[in-house]
């Protein structure tokens, strides 16, 4: 199934920081922040990220078989407890930016198996992979979300669930619940399959780890948006004390930091939840 059109863009990156840096954004529109257009966005995304990737349809023949699977999609993100924080946006976003921007393929559907007795949503937010046919280099991305209104909150967040999740118990932990849970599309499977193995040692894994990490966050920068060189100057300024916070992270590990600055977290939940209720 082919993905949807590109609508995200990519203000500034820096693949030379440690860890990497990129600054992702909707655009504006009359100076303002397009919330609504995300919001429709990532509804297009709802499918990709939802259902297993060896369920869903190689083509779409019509637009009632497009719109049955948006429906289906939205009933797995619809019938989860809606909390104050809305997680499942992060995790969304995070999903269609490394679609978008790194090119990685879902290994692992976590919405898909979401329900009260699965721990497996207490582990990473994303488990993606990026396949080399030509030399059969795998990467492994597990990555993590933060969806806050305050971008602060989300760094601190974020170097607490990193840490956890990096320890050795809780890796061969997730490795296990996941092993049996990739798709079997997955380009690389067959090392993907190999590495999830229980006798496996871990430091393959981290051999191959790379570690995305999505901070979406209200921004005072974005809300009061005049134009684009002002503007971004100030974003540098803003994300450089993150970065700050996140370097002491990246000493082991291959990191990439999606930031998504936010005219407001809650424009953009109630928006989608607007766009999803209509599908659910």
């Amino acid at each position: 199934m082919e993905l949807p059109k590109p609508f995200l863009v990519s203000r500034f990156s820096d693949d030379q920081q440690n860890p990497k840096i990129n600054c992702i954004c909707p655009g504006f529109e009359l100076k303002k922040w397009r919330f609504e257009r995300l919001a429709a966005h990532l509804i297009d995304w709802l499918p990709d990220f939802a259902i297993r990737q060896d369920s869903l349809p190689p083509n779409i023949e019509n637009i009632t078989d497009y719109r049955k699977l948006v429906e289906l999609a939205a009933e797995r993100i619809y019938k989860t407890e809606k909390t104050e924080f809305r997680g499942e946006i992060g995790e969304l976003l995070l999903h269609a930016i490394c679609r978008q921007f790194s090119e990685t393929f879902p290994a692992v559907s976590k919405v898909y198996y979401k329900d009260s007795s699965n721990d497996i949503v207490k582990g990473f937010d994303l488990v993606h992979t990026r396949y080399d046919e030509p030399s059969h280099e795998l990467q492994l991305w597990l990555g993590e979300a933060k969806f806050f209104s305050s971008g602060t909150d989300a760094v601190a967040d974020a170097i607490r669930s990193i840490r956890k999740h990096l320890d050795a118990g809780f890796l061969t932990s997730e490795k296990i619940l996941l092993g049996g849970k990739l798709s079997t599309d997955t380009p690389g499977y067959a090392i993907l399959k190999s590495l999830f193995d229980r006798d496996t040692p871990l430091d393959e894994l981290f051999q191959r780890l790379i570690v995305p990490i999505l901070i979406a966050y209200d921004s005072t920068v974005t809300a009061s948006f005049e134009d684009n060189k002002s503007y971004d100057e100030a974003l540098l300024a803003e994300m450089a004390k993150f970065q700050k916070s996140l370097g002491g992270l990246t000493t082991n590990i291959s990191a990439y930091c999606f930031y998504v600055p936010m005219n407001s977290k809650q424009l953009l939940v109630d928006s989608f939840d607007k766009k999803l209720g209509g599908f659910a």
